[in-house]
């Protein structure tokens, strides 16, 4: 585990990881413009995760800007009311003392974690991708969460747990989707088959429908 996390903190490999998701987050919401679909992007460690935010500081700068939603236009002056002033991506974790001032500066309090989480389960809010290592991952219900970008090892029913988030029901989605980093295919299909019989498993159909979707 500990090499584990050498690699998975890479400075060079988190850049990578931060232009793919940006990529394919930017061109999913293109795709479906008029469907809010949120992410949530699951680190491995904090440390790992405050490091993985500043990449995508560096590289969407504008997702740092708090605004109430992604296009005031399209709201009305009661739905805007509702609203706090949130920036598009967020991490959300407990603090600790040892932590580097500036990453125990921005992680607050459990206020400003009521607050981001307030806001995350409501559509219209601008708040739209949440950086979590243990937080949120078993337990928290979302329905307009489309996309899980997985950067953890995990297993049984953790595992099962976190890929839950987004198989909630939502207006526009069909279904979820998992964008798996660190290659959890075999600890999810043991845990399956653990909790749906023997025979679970994806079939040929359900393989190539996700090709074609991937491929999209």
């Amino acid at each position: 585990m500990s090499a584990m996390e050498v690699i998975l903190g890479d400075d060079e490999r988190l850049d990578r990881l931060a232009k793919d998701i940006i990529k394919h987050y930017t061109n999913a919401c293109e795709n479906k413009s008029d469907v809010v679909q949120k992410a949530m992007i699951v680190c491995s460690k904090r440390k790992i995760a405050y490091k993985l935010l500043q990449k995508f500081r560096e590289q969407m700068p504008e997702w740092f800007t708090e605004k109430k939603s992604p296009d005031d236009n399209k709201l009305t002056p009661d739905e805007l009311r509702e609203l706090s002033l949130m920036p598009t991506i967020a991490m959300v974790a407990t603090r600790n003392s040892n932590d580097p001032e500036d990453m125990y500066n921005y992680l607050g309090d459990s206020t400003r974690s009521k607050k981001l989480d307030d806001a995350f389960k409501m559509e219209n809010s601008n708040f739209r991708i949440v950086i979590v290592v243990d937080m949120w991952i078993t337990g928290y219900d979302v329905p307009c969460l489309s996309f899980l970008y997985n950067d953890k090892p995990l297993q049984k029913q953790m595992l099962i747990q976190t890929i839950s988030r987004v198989n909630r029901k939502y207006e526009g989605k069909e279904f979820g989707y998992i964008i798996d980093y660190i290659g959890i295919r075999d600890n999810m299909m043991e845990a399956m088959r653990k909790f749906g019989g023997e025979t679970f498993g994806p079939s040929e159909d359900d393989v190539r429908q996700a090709l074609e979707a991937l491929i999209i």
